[in-house]
């Protein structure tokens, strides 16, 4: 039977209905061998008495300890999990896909005219920069990277598969595109990457070649890039939505009303265990171990037909979720809403597949470009700081931003607060 109940998700409440499932699903399930709290949505950490607690349950040699699993089973079986103090997060896993890149034919021809600094580097002032990314380390969860292409010659690489495939080299070329933008050297005589210098590029497969994975892969990568030490983890993917409603109504027969209810009841919940991680994150930067996750706002929008809003895991609030814009700064017609920030997302030369430059379009190109303006930042944060705050971090880039093409006050809906700038002195 179906019953309406109120599902507070991303700062609002929404009407969904509540189902009662006796099949067997599928959960990411997080626990750990002593009982924590997880930060509430939006929470202050670092002040209160038992703030000092909180974080120490989530610190680097804390999170060694957690079990993240991927389990089948019927809801009932999970509730006394649930309720188990150990237990950090149940939640549905749903499957996660990369944002595709915009058709070359909406927006150009897949091409770019031969520069010597890729425009979106000069776009966001990261040739003009005297910061490079040094003592800082990046994760990138995407579809792993091309470890022999030249733009990686000489950074240093720390990689992981967390796919059924074989290994974590990229297939694919999305994940390769994102890493050259984010730290990749000159290739063909182009500068494309924007912290060139960083420590280390910590890369993490969570999507197959074919550009698919699992929250539950998401989780696991985000968990080991925080355990190597990552500063800022950039993901530019997104919550398959349909996929998942399309799997409970063809392939497990639920009747199509009661698999949308699931699926909203399933999207709630794994927009706030984002936020909760997001959270955790910024909890650790009081005592140097947090990161800034960076995610692309999507490509569903169609303007000037429709728009749609930022998706998961981007559309949570401890997320900084990035929009995608053109040469002009004018919003990219595939861009989702309500983004944080904006960055260069249309005709963005970087790291191709098979070598040398390829030409993408997408807001999964625009997030690369905040990660590695992040990393400048931080480098120079650190230069006056004993440690990395994040919140720190998140206020310094919202306060450093260009308007977008339409005038000096920001479009909050399409660009959010403005295009990132990296730090000049």
């Amino acid at each position: 039977m179906l019953y309406p109940c109120a599902l507070k998700t991303f700062s609002e409440r929404r009407l969904v209905y509540s189902i009662e499932v006796t099949m067997e699903l599928e959960y990411t399930v997080i626990t750990t061998p002593r009982p924590i709290s997880m930060p509430s949505q939006g929470a202050v950490v670092g002040l209160g008495a038992d703030a000092g607690e909180l974080i120490k349950g989530l610190t680097a040699e804390a999170q060694e300890s957690w079990k993240i699993e991927h389990i089948k089973a019927r809801p009932h079986e999970m509730r006394d999990l649930k309720n188990d103090s150990r237990t950090i997060s149940v939640t549905p896993a749903m499957p996660m896909s990369l944002i595709m890149p915009a058709p070359a034919s909406e927006l150009s021809q897949g091409t770019a005219p031969a520069a010597s600094v890729a425009w979106g580097v000069e776009a966001v002032d990261a040739d003009r920069s005297r910061f490079s990314g040094e003592g800082i380390r990046i994760a990138v969860l995407d579809t792993g990277i091309n470890v022999a292409h030249q733009a990686f010659e000489d950074v240093p690489l720390l990689v992981q598969n967390f796919t059924t495939d074989a290994s974590a080299n990229d297939g694919n070329g999305h994940g390769t595109h994102c890493a050259g933008t984010i730290a990749g050297r000159t290739v063909d005589g182009t500068r494309i990457g924007i912290a060139t210098k960083v420590n280390q590029l910590i890369i993490g497969k969570v999507l197959t070649d074919q550009g698919q994975g699992s929250t539950t892969a998401i989780v696991q990568g985000i968990q080991w890039a925080s355990l190597q030490g990552a500063q800022i983890i950039s993901m530019s993917l997104g919550l398959d939505f349909t996929a998942y409603v399309e799997s409970l109504h063809k392939g497990m027969g639920v009747e199509l009303k009661a698999a949308v209810s699931m699926g909203l009841q399933a999207y709630g919940a794994n927009v706030e265990m984002f936020e909760k991680l997001g959270d955790s994150f910024n909890a650790l930067s009081y005592i140097g171990q947090g990161a800034l996750l960076v995610a692309a706002a999507g490509n569903e929008s169609r303007r000037p037909v429709y728009t749609i809003a930022t998706s998961p895991p981007a559309v949570a609030d401890s997320i900084l979720s990035v929009a995608a814009v053109d040469r002009e700064f004018a919003v990219a017609p595939f861009s989702n809403t309500y983004a944080d920030v904006s960055a260069p997302g249309v005709d963005i030369s970087s790291a191709g597949l098979d070598g040398g430059l390829a030409v993408l379009s997408g807001t999964s190109m625009a997030a690369p470009h905040v990660a590695g303006v992040a990393a400048l930042w931080s480098q120079r944060l650190l230069e006056s700081e004993s440690q990395l705050n994040i919140d720190r971090l998140k206020s310094t880039l919202f306060a450093n931003v260009s308007p977008a093409a339409d005038g000096a006050m920001p479009d909050l809906e399409n660009t959010g607060r403005g295009v990132i700038k990296a730090p000049l002195i």
